[in-house]
């Protein structure tokens, strides 16, 4: 069965879920009852899943009535079911609740439970509607959530108010969003299927009535370091395509390094790239160094802002500090996002899967500092901060968490690389980049830094220059422990370039072309080598001197000299 884990919202199509226990009710089997709810219909299964845990019924002749209000009595009678409530409790004190009547014992036990309350006047006035702000806090007390401060974008939830951290917490929880991205209505009433929806999805985060989910399968496609490379990005497309076609589900992730390398990011300024990652559907990016590269320069970190934004996909950095830096403190959200806006940058995000969560966070190498040009923008420890994030994510519940860094798998580590990140608890996937590293088959960590066994950890890099697509596949348990995976990079270059990004392309591809043609007047007496390490030799410009480099910084030296 399905872990059922969705968004309370009202949109255009109303409320679906409507979750009546109205008397009398027809006891019909799950497959004969809801003839308005069709299998196709997005919220058949959960309403089933109720009906059949004895939670829900519907109305006399069996639907559901999409879209009615939810009443005090309705709520109670739901509640006290999938808590499992002693339906024998002594009377409530309300003078408006017969004992008679079908939703009496609920409201008892309630009352005696203190999970809900009366009105100021003493009567419970079990056919009022409930209010969303109502519901929420009702929910939290049900279940017994403990408060939670990770913000909410919420402008009509005035700070101070009764059900501010209700709305907080279950926002935290990714249990509710609001009626728009910046409304929650605290004041509209709460539709049956709103209700019935989030009663199903709290019980299971911190329920037991309904059943938990098994086994989890997560798949993954991830590049990095492909710095301005776009010669075979049709063909990276094509790439892409052919591994969604197999499943659907599959996340799409870069571990930085966009910027810098070739004449598409001198002219365009990662706008190229940026076309191309939104055609493949980039699910999130962190930062690389050479993000930074542009910050000495008079616009500072504009071109970076302006790539960001651009962006059809949210981004991940949770040990940048970019508070200082006038381009990019804007676009920064310092908490963990559940639902993230595309063009703009996270502290940690998380995303569902086959209603299963997977929390992301990113991480930049301290590096950054020394070899780029952040000017203002810092960067904070990243064990601390990865140790942290796990903490954050744990506490909502996330159990599958992924570290999308640009550390290096085994760089210098007075730094900071991957191999050291994995020996931290609870992070099962490391994503990485930075050290241009092709990782044929993934390579998993199990010892913790003292050398102790830990849960598995799993790294990834896909080499450089978008010349490999990598995939992963891992297999987790009930617990969110991996117990399975496997991985290997694509080689793009055999691939069909994909007909719409190859026509995309020429448009930048011609400018490329007039500008390489241009001649400078110089003429190499010798081909000028730059090689690294893996390209077959000893010699790599991360460790020897080149005469690439030669070239360059005697350049740089005549021009300093004028």
């Amino acid at each position: 069965m399905k872990k059922l884990h969705s968004k309370f919202v009202v949109s255009s199509m109303g409320a679906a879920l409507v979750a009546s226990a109205l008397t009398p009710a027809v006891s019909i089997s799950a497959e004969e009852i809801f003839p308005d709810v069709q299998e196709d219909h997005p919220y058949y299964e959960v309403i089933h899943q109720l009906a059949e845990a004895g939670v829900v019924k519907g109305y006399e002749d069996g639907t559901f009535r999409l879209g009615n209000s939810v009443t005090r009595a309705e709520a109670s009678l739901m509640l006290a079911k999938i808590l499992d409530l002693n339906l024998d409790a002594d009377p409530a004190p309300y003078p408006d609740v017969n004992q008679d009547h079908w939703y009496a014992d609920a409201v008892n036990a309630l009352h005696e439970s203190g999970i809900i309350h009366g009105m100021d006047d003493g009567t419970f006035a079990p056919q009022a509607k409930m209010s969303r702000a109502e519901f929420a806090q009702v929910i939290m007390e049900a279940y017994g959530i403990e408060p939670a401060e990770a913000g909410h974008p919420f402008e009509d939830v005035e700070e101070g108010e009764w059900y501010e951290t209700a709305i907080e917490t279950l926002y935290a929880n990714g249990l509710i969003v609001g009626q728009d991205e910046n409304h929650f209505g605290p004041d509209a009433d709460v539709k049956r299927g709103d209700f019935a929806w989030l009663l199903a999805n709290t019980d299971y985060e911190f329920g037991s009535k309904l059943p938990k989910p098994s086994d989890f399968d997560l798949s993954l496609m991830h590049t990095n370091d492909t710095h301005g490379h776009l010669e075979d990005v049709a063909k990276r497309v094509t790439a892409v395509e052919e591994v969604r076609a197999e499943n659907p589900d599959a996340l799409l992730l870069d571990a930085g390094d966009v910027f810098s390398g070739t004449l598409y990011f001198n002219e365009f300024k990662g706008q190229a790239d940026m076309e191309f990652m939104n055609m493949m559907d980039y699910d999130a990016m962190t930062f690389g160094n050479h993000e930074f590269d542009l910050g000495s320069s008079d616009e500072g970190h504009q071109a970076l802002s302006e790539f960001v934004e651009e962006a059809e996909f949210p981004f991940v950095s949770s040990n940048v500090n970019f508070s200082k830096d006038e381009n990019m403190r804007g676009l920064y959200n310092s908490y963990i996002s559940k639902y993230p806006r595309n063009g703009e940058i996270y502290n940690s995000l998380v995303k569902e899967i086959d209603g299963e969560e997977v929390g992301i966070f990113g991480l930049t190498t301290e590096e950054t500092s020394d070899i780029s040009s952040p000017e203002d923008i810092t960067f904070d420890n990243y064990i601390q901060t990865a140790e942290e994030r796990v903490r954050a994510l744990e506490a909502l519940g996330v159990d599958k968490v992924i570290a999308l860094t640009h550390l290096g798998f085994n760089d210098n580590p007075a730094y900071d690389n991957d191999q050291l990140l994995a020996e931290v608890d609870g992070i099962d996937i490391i994503v990485g980049g930075h050290s241009h590293t092709s990782l044929d088959e993934a390579v998993e960590v199990t010892t913790d830094e003292n050398g102790d066994p830990k849960d598995p950890t799993i790294i990834v890099q896909a080499g450089q220059y978008g010349g490999n697509l990598g995939t992963l596949d891992v297999e987790f348990d009930e617990d969110g422990v991996v117990t399975g995976y496997s991985s290997e990079l694509i080689d793009v270059s055999e691939k069909e370039a994909d007909p719409e990004a190859a026509e995309a392309l020429k448009k930048y591809s011609d400018d490329i072309e007039d500008l390489e043609n241009e001649e400078s007047g110089g003429v190499a007496a010798e081909a000028f080598p730059n090689p690294r390490l893996g390209d077959g030799g000893t010699v790599s410009v991360r460790n020897s001197e080149t005469a690439l480099g030669d070239l360059i910084a005697d350049g740089m030296l005549d021009k300093a000299k004028e």
